[in-house]
């Protein structure tokens, strides 16, 4: 388009982006070639008429737009070079007109030319896999004051918040146009949707919305393959050896009592605790064999901590049978307390102790079990249960543990000196395990 003014020519560059926005490039006005004024110029006009042409040239060439908004002298002698040199280009005139006003407000009022949608996620039945899909905002011929209410889902997500992304739909390629966050509570919420212009689409109702400074492809690979509603609560089985020296087993309390606080602080209401302690065999005639001890199970931390603290007080420590502790029984004990629930949560089971287990029968320099339980035919049980973790802090470095400590803590192995609780922790799978969720939900 080709503005003829008092001061001189100026070019406008009207096109569509490729997401269908028109953009207008103006250029810097190009006087009017001298000498001339309000009569027209002086006896050799053919300078001025080619000067004046090629401004013509510079605006391509497709249709051409000339609008007069001074008319008289010069721009009359320069309207008819113009139309004459393009007989196919529409002419007006609109005295005193700010075109760039004019224009700004026609682009805003502009129909769409592609269609418009907010990208959301939904589930794929029976299999909850999540899939990108485009929710209709505006579809092709909206024009600036449309509005459109949005109600949707949305889980857990980052810190930064859902992401709300507005795309122009060219074919099967989305281009994006606006992206926008807000930190929302998993559950319901609407948003309401205002397009106020070609490629300028505002959202309201959400609390906090705010321009999304994340990478577009970050956003993109953070988006799980599967729905989980929520993360699952989570069982910690502490089981405790309490034969050997004081101060032993005084540390494995210790470890018992930091992992059930760890596991707590990260799933609040979230956590149960079950605690057992066992000991040695009695191989002795007549001896008194001490059973293994459900101290609680599947109670709340507080309460399970409550149990660990006047264990410490009532717990007599007696060496036993130096050999082997009743890791089977403890084992078997375990199974018996899982099988009576309903199954579904995660499941860790922590061994803390130092002594391994008895074989069901001779076998080795340790005796066999009184009651010919067989340790490895039960802990591939438990980890067989889905969800089911296996670890064990030893009393002895992972390096000098023998074979038994490696095979039940294949999962997880910490030496009772330096165990790093919370990466111990993360290893049995206690931790918040909620997706996070970053589009909205459909």
């Amino acid at each position: 388009m080709l503005e003829l003014g008092a001061a001189g020519l100026v070019v406008y560059q009207l096109s569509r982006d490729e997401a269908g926005i028109p953009r207008c490039w103006v250029e810097p006005v190009r006087p009017w070639p001298g000498p001339g004024g309000e009569y027209g110029w002086a006896a050799d006009p053919e300078p001025a008429r080619n000067a004046i042409l090629d401004m013509l040239a510079a605006t391509g060439g497709g249709p051409a737009l000339l609008v007069v908004t001074h008319a008289g002298g010069a721009t009359d002698q320069a309207l008819a070079w113009l139309r004459e040199a393009r007989p196919d280009a529409a002419a007006g005139t609109a005295p005193g007109a700010d075109l760039t006003a004019l224009l700004r407000r026609a682009m805003a009022e502009d129909p769409l030319t592609l269609s418009y949608d907010l990208v959301v996620l939904t589930r794929a039945p029976g299999s909850g896999r999540l899939e990108f899909a485009g929710h209709p905002l505006f579809p092709i011929g909206s024009r600036r004051g449309d509005t459109v209410g949005v109600p949707f889902h949305c889980e857990f997500s980052d810190p930064a918040g859902v992401a709300f992304a507005v795309v122009a739909w060219e074919g099967k390629t989305p281009d994006l146009l606006s992206l926008h966050a807000a930190a929302l509570p998993p559950g319901a919420h609407e948003l309401t949707a205002e397009l106020r212009a070609p490629g300028r689409v505002r959202l309201t109702g959400l609390s906090g919305l705010a321009p999304d400074r994340r990478d577009w492809s970050d956003l993109i690979a953070s988006v799980p393959g599967h729905w989980r509603p929520h993360a699952s609560p989570s069982h910690l089985i502490c089981a405790i050896e309490t034969c050997g020296e004081a101060y032993t087993v005084g540390d494995r309390l210790d470890r018992a009592e930091q992992m059930v606080k760890e596991a707590a602080g990260r799933l609040p209401g979230r956590l149960r605790v079950s605690l057992l302690t066992y000991g040695a065999h009695a191989y002795e005639f007549k001896a008194k064999q001490e059973p293994v001890r459900v101290l609680e199970w599947a109670a709340d931390p507080a309460r399970s901590l409550d149990a660990l603290t006047r264990l410490r007080l009532d717990l007599t420590v007696r060496p036993g049978y130096p050999d082997g502790a009743q890791v089977e029984d403890m084992l078997a004990e375990v199974l018996d307390g899982l099988g009576r629930e309903h199954g579904g949560d995660h499941t860790a089971l922590l061994i803390v102790g130092g002594r391994p287990p008895h074989p069901p029968y001779a076998r080795s320099h340790i005796l066999p079990c009184p009651d010919e339980h067989d340790w490895e035919e039960l802990a591939l049980r438990f980890e067989s249960r889905p969800g089911a973790t296996l670890g064990v802090i030893c009393d002895r470095p992972a390096d000098q543990a023998g074979p038994e400590w490696f095979r039940l803590g294949r999962a997880a192995l910490a030496d009772l000196s330096s165990v790093d609780i919370p990466a111990f922790g993360t290893a049995l799978g206690l931790a918040a395990r909620d997706q996070r969720i970053n589009f909205p939900l459909m």
